[in-house]
């Protein structure tokens, strides 16, 4: 089918209600696999770190499988350090997006904060296509830099 469906969360819980989405979606398709650009996790821990930690859990605890894009030279990482990749500045988005099951999201975190999700399988899997392509150049941080992301997130 090719639905088109939008939806617009707007306000401090918006990027909880996105999570829940992503939780939601993914157990109902039987997906495990969620991609994201433009992660800088210091954002998410400033908006409700318990929360946010929570997600992180739940989505260990369902074995979902994150592939996570960061600007190069962050060490904040809050997942295991082989979910993330670093790219480079000027390829850095500064929008973070996710793509999961057919669904396709952006977060805008100027006030009020927003998350758009649009429901399409023709657009998630072209910026699945594009997300992947990043992915495949970018560089996979040093293992020194795992070893120390708790300290690297203040």
């Amino acid at each position: 089918s090719n639905a088109f469906k939008m939806q617009i969360f707007e306000g401090r819980d918006s990027v909880f209600r996105l999570f829940a989405d992503i939780l939601d979606t993914l157990r109902e398709a039987g997906e495990s696999e969620m991609l994201a650009a433009g992660i800088n996790e210091r954002e998410f821990m400033a908006t409700d770190e318990r929360r946010f930690m929570d997600f992180i859990h739940q989505c260990q605890k369902y074995g979902i499988d994150s592939k996570l894009l960061a600007k190069e030279g962050d060490t904040c990482f809050v997942e295991p350090s082989h979910h993330y990749r670093w790219v480079s500045a000027e390829a850095f988005h500064l929008i973070p997006y996710y793509i999961y099951s057919d669904k396709y999201a952006i977060v805008l975190w100027e006030k009020p904060q927003r998350v758009v999700i649009i429901q399409n399988r023709a657009i998630a899997r072209s910026y699945r296509k594009q997300f992947y392509m990043f992915w495949e150049k970018a560089r996979i941080p040093p293992a020194q830099a795992a070893n120390q992301s708790d300290a690297n997130c203040e």
